[in-house]
Parts: structure tokens; C-alpha cells; sequence
């Protein structure tokens, strides 16, 4: 496998086609750069994948939201005509609760006094340097607020709690606080990666994983089982636990700064479970409604995915942090633990009978990602700012690097991948126009 003969050496190679490697291909693309993607899977989109269920509608196995009615990813719906449908966030606060071997109504326990007071209790001046859990005892929270408290942020946070700064938990908590507008799209991520991919879709090599990037001034040798390809340029897109990993060489070795901030964020613990039934058997307790808790167990909550709109009867959890290491590589372990939390809500309904189709999507597992969503620990503010920070000919993108709040999200991986594309055309390109050899060395720069 090796680059055309006409390419000898392109203006850039791009490493991984998510969300970010996508973006970049694109702005790429627009420039009239040459280059070329290469994708370890058989498919586009990385953590944002797209599954259908048995009636056509799409299910996320991964990043399913837009956070909010001003991110970066609605440039891309407008441009394309893309459906959205303004959805429900992952829990609301109020809703049925099922706790101690009872029904409770919404509104009616600890979870939704805890709820209530998280975004407050996370909102103070340290919180870079302060724990999640300092952070909620400071606040008041102990028992089982605390204990509800932390579950949520179980999944928002899949890092221990001890661990995860109050700031980072902060910032994850605003994408889908109650007064944060979430969007779906209705085609699914799937949709729009095809459309984002179609003008340069012969310049994405599937089934590439790279092994070793060669670095020097000059440029960049990427190798890949069977072959290399030589750029002036590469824009790195791969997942933070794939970079921990060590799955992928890099020569020589990275700066201590770039290696201190791979090491230093935390690749967080996240199994997501979508559970297609034959009939909604939950209502007969619960009614109609976005989403039900069970914060006892190791699902915090179920949300039911098309309680508002046509689709099949299907239900959304996660599990995070402690919960999904317990079983992560696991699936059948899983799915009995679904069977029986479920069984134990709804002793009345055979839920393995009523099940249709069952997808755990277990990105810890997942040898192209190791993990879900980078996460910020105490003391690490500083961390996403030096994973981006230019190394040319290498530059940096993916939500890990995303530090305008857009960590976590598909929108901050696009945002990024942009911004490297426009870091590495100020190498492939003079800076300024009264001196054409001239460029920019991005390690004399801050932010």
C-alpha cells in the first residue's frame, strides 16, 4: 500500500477519519491540498457510529447529541439539509425513580435534590484543582444525594470521582443540564459523515491502521501495514487511549511537554447498552416518559429513545467509571446485567423475551479507541491545551485537544480538526507575503 506515483509527497496525511480526521480532510479538500486519510476500521465516523434498528431509525453506539443550538456541528446540518429533532437530555431531573425495591414519583428522592444543586456545587473558583467529590462535600453532599449525585456524573465523568476535577465535571455537566437545548439527528452521525466524506471519499484508505510516524523538518514518513506515505505534513486524530497505548510509534520520541499531557488526562470508562424490545413494558409503571432512574444500580438511568417520536420501543443506558471496568471486554456479562436490573424493575415482564436487539457498544474494548471520552483530572487544566499545541510538521486535533468547552463532543472534534488544517497550511504556505520562504514555527508559540 503506498501513495500514487503523481503524489510523490503529499501536503498532508491525516490519522483517522472521526470526526476530526474528517473535518480536517474537508477544510483540506476546500484548499485544494492533496493528502490522503487513513483509518484503522472498515468504517468512517469513529466514536460516532451509527447502528439502525429493525424499523430504519438510527441508534448512536456512540456520541449521539448536539449540545446545544450553537456548536460548531450546525454549520454541517445547515450545509447539507440535515433533520435534526430536539430531544431529551440523557436524564431529566424529575422523572419516575426506582430505588430500595420501589417506586418512587418524580420529584420524590435524594436524586432529584441532588440533580438540582450539581451545577451550583461545581461552579467554584478552584475547580481545576479540586476533586469532583471535595467539590460535592464542600457543597453539603452526603448519602445518598452524594451517592446520586456522583452516579450521574459517573457518565459524564467515567473517571473516578476522586480523580476528575470539579472543573471537568463542570464542563461535562453544562452539555446536558436541564436548561441545555439537545438535539438528534435523525438520519444518525452516519448520515452526516457520508455526505461530509462524499467529495474526497477515493482519498480514505479503511483498514489502515498506522504503526509508526518518522518526524523531522522536513516532513513526515506514516507507515501503515504494507506500505508508507510521505507528507509534508500529518494531522494526528487518534483517540486519547490509543495515544496512551503506545499502539503507535512515533520518531523520535514526542516532546516531554506533548508525552507529559498524553499521559497526564485520563481516557475515560464508558459502555453504552441500546436495547430494542418488542413492546414499551416499562410504561405500565413509569407512563410516558423521556427517561426513568434506577440510581441503585449500576445503571443510573434508562432512557427511553423515541418516547416523543415514531420508532421502536428502545431504552438507552450506560454504564461508567467503576461499573464498566467491571465488565468491559464482556459482553454477555453485560447483557445479564441489564436482563437483571431490568428483571428486577419489572418482575412482571420476561425481558429477555420481549428483547429484539441488544448492541453494547464497549469502547474500552475497542482496540481503535481504548477508551470513550478524554477526561481532565485535578490539576489538569493545562493538559488539552499541550496535546494541541503544534510539534511541525505534526499537528494535533480530536476532542482530546478541544479547550472552548468542546471536549467530549463530536463538535469539538470538528472544531478542531479545522484548526490543525489551518496550523499546518501556515507551513505549507508562506506566512507572510513580503518574504516567500517564510513560516511559522509554532513552538515558539503559546496560547
Amino acid at each position: 500500500m503506498s501513495q500514487p506515483e503523481n503524489e510523490a509527497v503529499l501536503d498532508c496525511v491525516v490519522v483517522g477519519a472521526g470526526a476530526a480526521g474528517l473535518a480536517a480532510a474537508a477544510a483540506l479538500h476546500e484548499a485544494g491540498r492533496t493528502f490522503v486519510v487513513l483509518e484503522a476500521r472498515d468504517r468512517i465516523g469513529g466514536r460516532a457510529h451509527s447502528v439502525r434498528l429493525s424499523s430504519g431509525q438510527a441508534a448512536e453506539r456512540g456520541a449521539e447529541y448536539l449540545h446545544g443550538a450553537r456548536v460548531a456541528t450546525w454549520e454541517y446540518v445547515a450545509r447539507y439539509g440535515l433533520a435534526t429533532h430536539l430531544a431529551s437530555g440523557p436524564t431529566r431531573i424529575g422523572v419516575p425513580e426506582f430505588r430500595r425495591g420501589e417506586w418512587w414519583p418524580a420529584g420524590a428522592s435524594d436524586s432529584d435534590r441532588a440533580l438540582q444543586g450539581l451545577g451550583a456545587a461545581l461552579a467554584i473558583p478552584d475547580a481545576a484543582d479540586v476533586s469532583l467529590r471535595d467539590a460535592l462535600s464542600r457543597a453539603g453532599f452526603s448519602g445518598d444525594r452524594l451517592r446520586a449525585a456522583e452516579g450521574r456524573m459517573e457518565v459524564l465523568s467515567p473517571i473516578d470521582p476522586t480523580v476528575v476535577s470539579a472543573r471537568s465535571s463542570a464542563a461535562a455537566w453544562r452539555l446536558v443540564a436541564p436548561e441545555t437545548a439537545c438535539f438528534v439527528l435523525v438520519g444518525g452521525y452516519g448520515q452526516l459523515w457520508e455526505k461530509l466524506s462524499r467529495p474526497f471519499a477515493d482519498r480514505i484508505l479503511l483498514s489502515s491502521p498506522v504503526t509508526a510516524l518518522d518526524w523531522s523538518p522536513p516532513g513526515v514518513t506514516v507507515h501503515v501495514g504494507g506500505g508508507t506515505f510521505e507528507g509534508r505534513t500529518a494531522i494526528v486524530t487518534l483517540p486519547l487511549g490509543v495515544l496512551q497505548s503506545g499502539a503507535v510509534v512515533f520518531r523520535p520520541g514526542l516532546p516531554d511537554g506533548k508525552r507529559a499531557a498524553i499521559d497526564g488526562l485520563k481516557s475515560g470508562v464508558i459502555v453504552k447498552v441500546i436495547a430494542e424490545f418488542r413492546r414499551p413494558f416499562w410504561e405500565s409503571r413509569t407512563g410516558t416518559v423521556p427517561s426513568f432512574r434506577a440510581p441503585d444500580s449500576p445503571f443510573f438511568a434508562f432512557r427511553v429513545s423515541f418516547w416523543d417520536r415514531p420508532g421502536p420501543p428502545t431504552l438507552v443506558a450506560f454504564l461508567g467509571a467503576a461499573s464498566a471496568l467491571a465488565v468491559t471486554g464482556h459482553r454477555e456479562r453485560v447483557a445479564d446485567l441489564l436482563h437483571q436490573v431490568l428483571g428486577e424493575m419489572f418482575p412482571e415482564t420476561d425481558v429477555r423475551e420481549e428483547l429484539v436487539r441488544l448492541e453494547v457498544a464497549d469502547w474500552p474494548a475497542d482496540p481503535w479507541a481504548r477508551g470513550a471520552v478524554s477526561v481532565e483530572p485535578v490539576g489538569g487544566a493545562h493538559l488539552r491545551a499541550e496535546l494541541g499545541l503544534p510539534t511541525p510538521p505534526l499537528f494535533w486535533a480530536g476532542e482530546a485537544t478541544s479547550t472552548d468547552g468542546g471536549a467530549e463532543c463530536v463538535h469539538g472534534a470538528l472544531t478542531t480538526g479545522r484548526r490543525a488544517v489551518v496550523e499546518a497550511l501556515h507551513l505549507l504556505r508562506p506566512a507572510s507575503v513580503t518574504d516567500p520562504t517564510s513560516r511559522l514555527e509554532w513552538a515558539r508559540y503559546r496560547d
